[in-house]
């Protein structure tokens, strides 16, 4: 099975965001040259995992589970817009920032290197925690939209508490990726 592990947002900021999107999606509409994200696609991946076995997934649940009992319930803030790659180069990913003062980051790490003692390859890109808002197929025709980006930096979504981290099951359609819970922790 397919999974990852993530941070789903609550309605609140999914709502904002998807509104954000829309936007975003009239000022430039051709579904070839952008893959817009869907409302139940927005979360915070992170670890992404690919094709695991079930004894692999226990194994994930169970250090899930020693990880998060030790991690606080802690606050983020979705303030921000952005590009990966940064300027220069044609972009790949359109994002929306995440502000917590390095709480995600470190959960991420411990997470990481957990999965990293399972046998699973230790991702080689620094954590960079976004919500994705769309990827970019054809980058030709895009000035619209960048420019939104670029005036959107402070831009602020809203606020959540960060109180489980879920490991998801994704079975990619022609339609798009759906997701289906297997397991979430929760915080203390």
């Amino acid at each position: 099975m397919r999974t990852f592990i993530a941070v789903d947002m609550s309605e609140s900021i999914k709502s904002q965001v998807q509104e954000y999107i829309l936007s975003l999606k009239n000022l430039h509409p051709n579904p070839k040259q952008v893959k817009w994200i869907r409302s139940s696609g927005i979360h915070i991946t992170l670890k992404f995992l690919g094709e695991i076995s079930d004894n692999e997934a226990e194994a994930m649940i169970k250090g899930l589970e020693s990880i998060v009992e030790q991690q606080n319930v802690f606050s983020l803030s979705v303030k921000g817009t952005g590009r990966f790659p940064p300027q220069g180069r044609f972009p790949r990913v359109l994002w929306a920032g995440i502000e917590d003062g390095g709480k995600l980051v470190r959960l991420q790490a411990r997470i990481e290197d957990m999965a990293s003692e399972i046998g699973f390859q230790k991702e080689k890109r620094d954590f960079h925690p976004h919500l994705t808002l769309g990827r970019i197929k054809n980058p030709s025709n895009l000035d619209a939209v960048l420019s939104r980006l670029q005036e959107d930096q402070s831009k602020n979504f809203g606020e959540m508490k960060v109180e489980k981290v879920t490991f998801f099951r994704s079975i990619l359609k022609p339609t798009g990726a759906e997701y289906s819970i297997l397991n979430e922790s929760t915080l203390k």
